[in-house]
């Protein structure tokens, strides 16, 4: 553990350091935390599209893409999320 002054000067930053390699174990651990994310965030999308009366939607995807042109063109524009209202786009 390392501690470290804030450049504030009111506070300290409280660290870990890792010293040796992190167990190949912890990129599936990621890899599956971060697909479970986005299967929640689907989930969600499907939700809020069922709120709005779009029952068994099949255009309710959590939109995500590299970068804010290609959310426009690639997701949106190809009505990939058009049962999710455009509010909470």
């Amino acid at each position: 553990m390392v501690v470290d002054p804030d450049p504030d000067g009111l506070t300290d930053i409280y660290k870990l350091r890792i010293t040796e390699p992190v167990p190949s174990i912890f990129d599936l651990l990621a890899l599956e935390a971060v697909e479970h994310l986005r299967a929640a965030l689907d989930h969600a999308a499907y939700a809020t599209a069922a709120l709005v009366g779009k029952r068994e939607s099949k255009f309710a995807y959590f939109p995500i893409a590299d970068s804010a042109t290609k959310l426009e063109t690639d997701v949106i524009g190809r009505g990939r999320c058009k049962d999710i209202p455009m509010k909470v786009l």
